[in-house]
């Protein structure tokens, strides 16, 4: 194999992965959108006002003081403090809304999809890259597709998995990837015998 057809192979294997990893992503933009943060909370956390009228100040910041600890609480608790006025711009009452609450489950469920959807779609590619193999260099960037899969797959999911299953994760895909590249190497010895 000369120099050019390797350097060609090489930039069109390339060429594969970066299309494929682009048609993943924006396939699961196009086909299944992640959640919205705007489609869940629609007000947004507010600092209490400041009564520009001098003589409400004080009055003000008692009011807030007074309801320190449902904004605690409601923080504590993963809410947003939402909080009502009166009529100078004073606090009076403080409301906890647990929209982002609610946005973090869609998230966590989405994400938990996205990584079985890429899982499988992963491996499925790893299979057809190894089933066409011979043909250069699709079989090669097919492969390296599949891979980029299962790592697009973790990636979306990482923040729901614990330090144990991150450990499993990545031990069961070296494995996976060193038998591979045994399997991919046997073949390829016993083609030359």
């Amino acid at each position: 194999m000369t120099f050019v057809t390797i350097a060609k192979n090489l930039v069109l294997g390339l060429g594969i992965l970066i299309v494929f990893m682009l048609v993943l992503g924006y396939g699961f933009s196009a086909l299944y959108p992640s959640p919205e943060y705007h489609n869940y909370c629609k007000e947004k956390m507010r600092e209490p006002k400041i009564s520009y009228i001098p003589e409400y100040a004080q009055q003000c910041d008692n009011a807030f003081n007074l309801l320190q600890n449902k904004v605690n609480e409601c923080s504590f608790n993963e809410g947003l403090p939402i909080f009502e006025y009166d009529q100078n711009n004073c606090p009076k009452d403080v409301k906890c809304d647990f929209c982002n609450l609610e946005y973090n489950q869609a998230r966590d469920s989405y994400s938990n999809v996205v990584f079985v959807a890429s899982l499988l779609i992963g491996v499925l590619v790893i299979i057809i890259g190894v089933v066409i193999f011979t043909i250069e260099p699709v079989g090669t960037a097919l492969i390296a597709s599949g891979i980029g899969a299962i790592i697009y797959g973790t990636i979306v999911n990482w923040r729901n998995f614990g330090d144990l299953w991150r450990f499993i994760l990545l031990f069961i895909a070296l494995v996976f990837l060193i038998i591979l590249a045994i399997f991919l190497n046997k073949k390829k010895v016993l083609k030359k015998k």
